[in-house]
């Protein structure tokens, strides 16, 4: 069986091929035929009632809650929270297609060999702590509440007090030091010649993705270095922003409980789910950024923030309020007692009373409120209002009207301000509710295109009606031009466009746009010709509008500068516009 190179466009299609879209995603999610689709709770958002639909003729899917939709490597790469290239891999291993990487060194190339130092390494790490030399160092992790079985499950290691300690091992194992270098295990000497290893004589943690792969590492220092914690540097496979430690152990446990409780550092994490809290995650001493958002709503909306119980960790819980409130996400703040952090409260009151806090935790605004209420005296009323519209700016960001409602009802009594005046303030700034519009899109021609292009991914003879006109004046979007195109390409081989088939430096746009179109119209029962005939004579009807709208303007300016000739011209054109009008209603009819 021959080799493929990942960038070959036939390999991608092969892979698509030998993978029925149904059972792939069987795998992951409980299917159940309705009609010709299958259907299931979708894996990407919480719900009761199925919306997530897959179609094995065009091997796509989607779902109407979320709107998530695309083909087979589309969903690998959402559910594993991967690249293309390693659902890609993944799906060919799962058929038995051999995949290598070109010689060129390309950037996939390059990420799996980082992938696997880093996971070598992480043995080297782990070997260490476990050898007898190292007692005191496994006795400090138990005085911090680490079992030994603890320290195995998570990969805990040790890296030694050596400068080459981490080189003369990967000598040994004929380790790239460029690689090395790349991941930052190693900094390259300022004055001289060479290398040092960055990580010294400290506890090591490594950092996995969602799928388990070694991606970095956080050092804790054993001693009273100025730097208590040091994470590798980002790199081509490491990015904090993108970021969320644990995630790979607690995935399944934040789906099942529907929340995910976000803790600061390493330990706390540990804690948590070593004592049976394992719904953690930790964000690695940054602020939230969109993408961890995007990680964490795979698994749930609801969120509850438990960092440290100090000022500057509720600060920090504040700092994230925007980002979480403005994607519909529901976040409570665990309160801890003065001088406490997750680890240290588990370890001292256990994992019970930590379930107790978490019972009781405060909702953010709620929060945010208590704050503010403690700094400005709201007997006075300059700082009722000071804190009325700090809480209005709050309110501003929730993205569900129903919960900017319940909350405008609770602070207005609360602040004892009529309900009213909350709303007015609100209203000052309504830019910041309604969505920026197209005011030249128009609704029914876009359904009218779509409808066209669903009709002719679904039937041969509809995609013939595309083949015999101008693409380009019969769609205004340009993903749907795209497709059309593919669809009429595959028509001429006497094919249905499947989701395999679509081809591309745009492939995963083409195929969610596919996705998109296929499901709007899946449930619509329709004489398929009849309908793309009609929207044929919709779209060059309104084209024809359109045109005779533009000449009018044109003739209004030649009336002011008197082009008596030129309006004649502009009249004819009109005439002929309006015959070919009538034309194409009647050729319709």
């Amino acid at each position: 069986m021959s080799s493929h190179i990942l960038n070959n466009d036939d390999l991608k299609e092969r892979v698509a091929e030998a993978n029925d879209i149904v059972e792939v995603i069987n795998e992951y999610v409980p299917l159940k035929k309705a009609g010709k689709n299958y259907r299931a709770c979708c894996p990407f958002h919480n719900e009761k009632t199925p919306s997530f639909f897959v179609n094995r003729e065009k091997q796509l899917f989607h779902c109407f809650g979320c709107k998530a939709s695309g083909d087979v490597f589309s969903f690998v790469k959402k559910y594993e929270g991967v690249d293309f290239f390693s659902a890609l891999k993944r799906l060919a291993e799962r058929v038995n297609i051999p995949v290598v990487f070109d010689s060129g060194g390309n950037a996939e190339g390059e990420k799996e060999r980082l992938y696997r130092l880093n996971g070598e390494t992480s043995k080297y790490y782990h070997q260490i702590l476990k050898d007898p030399s190292a007692s005191s160092l496994r006795d400090y992790l138990r005085k911090r509440g680490k079992k030994d079985a603890e320290t195995d499950v998570f990969r805990i290691g040790y890296a030694p007090d050596s400068w080459d300690a981490l080189q003369r091992w990967a000598k040994t194992k004929s380790l790239n030091q460029e690689d090395m270098a790349a991941t930052g295990l190693i900094v390259k000497r300022d004055s001289q010649k060479g290398y040092y290893d960055r990580f010294r004589k400290r506890i090591m943690i490594p950092i996995l993705n969602v799928t388990g792969k070694v991606i970095g590492f956080g050092g804790r220092a054993t001693d009273d270095s100025s730097v208590k914690y040091m994470n590798s540097p980002e790199s081509s496979i490491f990015n904090k922003g993108n970021t969320l430690f644990g995630l790979f152990y607690s995935r399944d446990y934040i789906t099942k409980e529907d929340s995910a409780i976000i803790v600061e550092g390493y330990f706390d994490f540990f804690s948590l789910f070593s004592g049976g809290v394992k719904n953690a995650v930790a964000s690695l001493g940054t602020s939230f950024t969109g993408n961890q958002i995007k990680m964490i709503k795979r698994y749930t909306d609801n969120i509850v923030m438990a960092y440290d119980s100090d000022t500057a960790g509720q600060k920090a819980s504040l700092r994230v309020l925007d980002v979480f409130l403005e994607n519909d996400m529901y976040v409570k703040i665990v309160v801890l007692p003065a001088g406490e952090d997750p680890d240290s409260f588990i370890r001292k009151k256990g994992a019970k009373e930590f379930r107790e806090k978490l019972n009781n935790a405060i909702d953010i605004l709620d929060f945010n409120y208590g704050l503010l209420i403690r700094e400005n005296d709201i007997s006075k009323d300059e700082y009722r209002v000071r804190v009325a519209k700090s809480m209005i700016e709050a309110i501003r960001k929730v993205s569900s009207p129903i919960r900017r409602d319940i909350y405008i009802k609770k602070f207005a009594e609360k602040l004892m301000v009529e309900e009213h005046f909350f709303r007015e303030e609100l209203g000052r700034y309504p830019e910041e509710y309604s969505e920026e519009k197209d005011e030249s899109a128009e609704p029914d021609i876009i359904s009218a295109q779509e409808l066209l292009l669903y009709t002719a991914l679904e039937d041969l003879e509809c995609a013939k009606l595309l083949a015999e006109n101008d693409i380009d004046l019969l769609f205004s979007d340009r993903n749907h031009i795209e497709l059309a195109e593919q669809v009429v390409s595959s028509y001429r081989k006497g094919e249905k466009l499947a989701g395999s088939r679509i081809k591309g430096g745009r492939r995963e746009v083409l195929v969610k746009t596919a996705a998109d179109v296929l499901m709007k119209g899946a449930f619509r029962s329709m004489d398929k010709l009849k309908a793309a005939r009609d929207c044929l004579r919709k779209i060059k009807s309104e084209n024809i509008k359109k045109q005779i709208f533009e000449i009018q303007q044109q003739i209004k300016t030649a009336e002011t500068k008197g082009e008596t000739d030129k309006i004649g011209s502009l009249l004819r054109s009109i005439q002929d516009l309006r015959n070919k009008h009538e034309f194409t209603i009647q050729k319709s009819e």
